[in-house]
């Protein structure tokens, strides 16, 4: 059987945190709406709710770059056909290939490979030099844009422990390290 407690948990009405947090945030209803950072903070805490601040952020961050990824990707799928490369692999029935071990393989036709040439088309065409570009000057300017900053200021983050986190000694050279060269 069940057991009963005579103070049963209360998970329902509009005064309690966890009902609220299910309702506003943990239905897979309310994935597309901004997340109520000032609740998950109340329940699970400070380090947890700058968590959830800094996750939200990083996923609206990488949406951009997932469009133009998808962009670059469909359009490499829709010029596959059309990659001479790909059309000149596809096409030679009368070139091997060397054997890919020394004892007991036979010669492979060039062709064999068509449906290779034509997935690495899908990754690596035209397309994925403005995307690396893209990213190249996009991702930098971004990050250093970060709203991030103000949020923290909203989560006591000022009397944070940092003494444990490990430094970097190439960082202290200058302030009481000597240059090793």
């Amino acid at each position: 059987g069940a057991y009963k407690s005579s103070l049963p948990i209360k998970t329902h009405g509009p005064q309690n945190n966890r009902h609220l947090l299910y309702e506003r945030w943990a239905r897979w209803g309310m994935w597309y709406k901004h997340q109520p950072l000032d609740l998950i903070r109340m329940y699970f805490g400070e380090k947890i709710g700058l968590y959830f601040a800094w996750l939200g952020w990083y996923t609206g961050m990488l949406i951009p770059a997932a469009v133009v990824g998808l962009c670059v990707f469909f359009y490499g799928l829709v010029t596959m056909n059309e990659s001479q490369v790909s059309q000149e692999i596809c096409k030679a029935t009368e070139v091997f290939m060397c054997p890919l071990c020394d004892k007991n393989c036979s010669l492979q036709r060039l062709n064999d490979s068509c449906i290779y040439a034509k997935v690495t088309y899908l990754f690596d065409n035209g397309g994925t030099v403005f995307f690396a570009i893209f990213m190249a000057i996009w991702a930098p300017g971004r990050i250093c844009r970060s709203p991030f900053h103000t949020c923290c200021g909203l989560f006591e983050t000022q009397d944070m422990n940092t003494s444990n986190i490990p430094q970097d000694p190439w960082l202290l050279i200058g302030q009481h390290m000597k240059e090793p060269v």
